[in-house]
């Protein structure tokens, strides 16, 4: 037993290990939403129990796309070494994984309260679809896109239904703010890296379709939304003038590197970007929680 025990311990780690940037960003956004409804603050009993909700159904879901995926993540560099992959975790163990979570991430949001339980219900539910072999939202153009963007507004309500058991604006407009950044960003931050593998399986991503100078543009795009926003929104929604000052110099800053990309495709300098807009997403949020709880300059 002892023996089993250790295995099943170990298998889980390799698991979450190799999907811990995906399955924690999920619950980190549902922890925002309750920070900014809970003005800095939130009750720290049911922020908790909303960060494990969002935490185990993410876990469900992405190791289940891992599950689906496994032959093409062979043809992926960075892929390839993903535990069902390579043999370290066996697909038996992954599919006892997927369930218990899924069934400990909405149990967990049910006790909470029932806003709470159908937002995070409905994540899950579209992010199985988004890897359902008979539906496959993965391989539909735009679609798979919209999906992802989707999950930042339906765990923002989590957070938000488990302080305030409603919806509340500044929490939706900082989840649709995130959401258009991950829209418009994802062909060039994330998608571009696994172009070779989406072709040879047909899936026609907008990283795909679209040209290197598109997606830069794009980019562009993703950080110019909170800029030209929140200048417009901030005083109405109950924020600071933090807000848009913070937000134009990170922009102006962010916009600075997003330029040097253009013309050829260098993947080296496409991951460095990446990696700086990752810091540039962290800090926005810091400031969004920040000018809802009242900090400001004036």
């Amino acid at each position: 037993i002892e023996v089993c025990c250790v295995g099943m311990i170990k298998s889980t780690g390799r698991l979450l290990r190799s999907r811990t940037e995906a399955v924690f960003t999920w619950p980190w956004i549902t922890v925002v939403s309750c920070m900014i409804v809970g003005e800095g603050f939130p009750p720290l009993g049911l922020t908790f129990m909303a960060f494990l909700s969002v935490f185990f159904t993410a876990a469900s879901t992405y190791i289940y796309n891992d599950y689906i995926d496994t032959d093409m993540d062979k043809l992926n560099n960075v892929k390839k070494n993903r535990p069902m992959v390579t043999g370290e975790v066996s697909t038996g163990f992954a599919r006892w994984f997927i369930a218990f979570t899924a069934v400990a991430g909405l149990g967990t949001s049910f006790m909470i309260n029932g806003l709470a339980f159908l937002s995070n219900l409905a994540f899950f539910t579209l992010f199985f679809i988004y890897s359902l072999p008979s539906i496959r939202i993965k391989k539909m153009f735009v679609l798979k896109e919209m999906s992802i963007s989707s999950a930042f507004i339906l765990c923002s309500m989590v957070g938000a239904a488990a302080i305030s058991g409603t919806f509340h604006l500044q929490s939706i407009y900082v989840s649709i703010l995130l959401a258009a950044f991950s829209f418009f960003g994802q062909p060039g931050l994330n998608d571009q890296f696994d172009v070779l593998e989406d072709e040879l399986y047909g899936v026609r991503t907008m990283a795909v379709a679209f040209s290197w100078d598109t997606k830069v543009n794009m980019l562009m795009i993703s950080v110019l939304v909170p800029a030209l926003t929140a200048p417009l929104t901030y005083s109405m929604l109950g924020f600071t003038a933090l807000l848009p000052v913070a937000a134009i110099a990170l922009t102006t800053g962010m916009l600075w590197f997003i330029l040097k990309l253009r013309g050829e495709y260098v993947e080296a300098s496409a991951r460095r970007t990446r990696k700086l807009l990752y810091v540039y997403f962290f800090l926005l949020q810091l400031v969004l929680i920040a000018s809802a709880s009242g900090v400001g300059l004036w």
